[in-house]
């Protein structure tokens, strides 16, 4: 069971985490995602077990261990728990409202907009979106 103690420390059965932020990637660009490492819960001094930090070609963050640790079935539930919940996170902070392609306004059913907008010739007219309201607008007039 994880307890969060902070923004920057989290507290496993026996590992703890520690958010390090979003540092500086190998090639000197900030990061998007965070990077955890994974300390042991002793006294004093605590050993780096490894870092979790975002993969990308799996769109989820992954755990890296240090060559030569060992784990036993809590310490790697603890893990694994961490990993789904600032999975779900960074996931739930990126979410965007979707948008018209056209409008840019948000998603909304064809024929509700009212937006006019320049087509690729350069004329202003109805957002595609809305023909069906622009037709009944001008049928109205």
């Amino acid at each position: 069971m994880l307890t969060r103690r902070d923004a920057s420390w989290t507290q496993g059965t026996h590992i703890t985490f520690r958010n390090l932020g979003k540092m500086n990637g190998s090639r000197g660009y900030q990061r998007k995602t965070n990077i955890y490492e994974v300390l042991e819960k002793g006294g004093g001094v605590s050993a780096l077990l490894g870092t979790i930090k975002w993969f990308g070609r799996w769109r989820k963050y992954c755990f890296y261990p240090v060559e030569n640790t060992i784990y036993e079935e809590t310490c790697l539930r603890d893990i694994s728990q961490f990993i789904e919940e600032e999975t779900k996170a960074h996931r739930a902070s990126g979410k965007k409202v979707k948008a018209c392609g056209h409008c840019k306004h948000p998603d909304h059913p064809q024929g509700d907009c009212e937006e006019r907008v320049c087509d690729a010739a350069g004329d202003i007219d109805w957002c595609p979106c809305s023909y069906g309201t622009a037709k009944r607008k001008a049928a109205r007039a």
